[in-house]
């Protein structure tokens, strides 16, 4: 079974991305979507953690897909 994280790519002002997996689990895409959704805390916590950021998207990936993107940022 696969399971579905949400992921913080945050943009700062140097023009670098960092990435922040949360550590909860999802069983769908769509729970895991549907969840930062309605979950304002989310970005709240992203926004506290990354002060200096010019902006964030959240998305939602499984395990290959957050190691795929992984070693692209590396």
């Amino acid at each position: 079974m696969i399971s579905w994280f949400i992921v913080a790519i945050v943009y700062m002002q140097d023009g670098t991305e960092r990435i922040k997996q949360m550590q909860k689990p999802f069983q769908t895409r769509e729970l895991c979507q549907q969840f930062y959704r309605d979950t304002p805390s989310v970005r709240r916590d992203i926004m506290v953690m990354f002060p200096q950021q010019t902006g964030h998207t959240l998305v939602c990936l499984d395990q290959n897909q957050i190691t795929e993107m992984e070693s692209l940022s590396t």
